[in-house]
């Protein structure tokens, strides 16, 4: 039964999830977790979260859940790496500074008007396809994993200073956690390195609050948010 106290409390939880800092917000900002949370209601995930649900559950039993997140996120790192790679990099070009990143929702050709009458040159990149991000920069992949490493190590060191009634879904955080590490590391060092070669802050226009979102506000690039909605 869904009491006053616990919808309550159920309520806290959530908020206390989107109010942490940014650099670890990401691995809490599982929108159907919270949801879940706030209506005291078991929360379904796909085959592979289940999975990774079940590794978690495991190697947490034996002290190693830190262990698991941190091999499934270097795993997961190397499978975007060779997408990343699989296309030659792109001409290099006179790099622009404004960046229009979506998914292939179906407004985004709207969006992308709007964005790009502000200013004469746009890139356009398509998050799903990874390929077409090997660009002006090229991520070496042991920058990589030191992004996976560091990324999940600011995680662990706020762990413990988190109110206990997240213990309670802290099987659930700990997998949405191992199922963004890797994404957000790669956008994160991607970011990163575009940066550098631009030699300039871009300003990046986002069509989605996901992980790639908040490697983009982590990385201090300018970014503006539109809704598909």
């Amino acid at each position: 039964m869904n009491t006053p106290v616990a919808s309550q409390r159920h309520s806290n939880i959530a908020r206390l999830a989107q109010s942490l800092p940014n650099n670890i917000r990401w691995a809490f900002a599982d929108s159907a977790l919270l949801q879940a949370i706030e209506n005291n209601e078991a929360l379904v995930r796909g085959a592979r979260g289940l999975v990774l649900a079940k590794l978690i559950t495991i190697s947490k039993n034996m002290s190693l859940e830190w262990l698991a997140i941190q091999l499934i996120g270097y795993l997961e790192a190397m499978t975007m790496y060779a997408q990343y790679r699989s296309s030659p990099k792109y001409p290099c070009g006179n790099a622009p500074a404004r960046l229009f990143i979506g998914f292939g929702a179906g407004m985004e050709d709207e969006l992308f008007r709007i964005f790009a009458d502000q200013a004469s040159a746009v890139l356009r990149l398509n998050q799903q396809d990874l390929a077409n991000f090997n660009r002006i920069s090229t991520i070496p992949l042991f920058v990589l994993f030191r992004r996976v490493r560091d990324a999940l190590r600011q995680v662990k060191n706020h762990w413990s200073l988190l109110p206990p009634e997240l213990n309670d879904y802290s099987v659930e955080f700990l997998t949405h956690c191992a199922m963004r590490l890797a994404r957000y590391s790669f956008f994160r060092a991607w970011f990163e390195a575009y940066m550098k070669e631009l030699n300039q802050v871009p300003e990046v226009c986002l069509v989605s609050p996901d992980a790639l979102a908040f490697a983009a506000v982590d990385a201090e690039v300018v970014s503006v948010f539109f809704s598909t909605d």
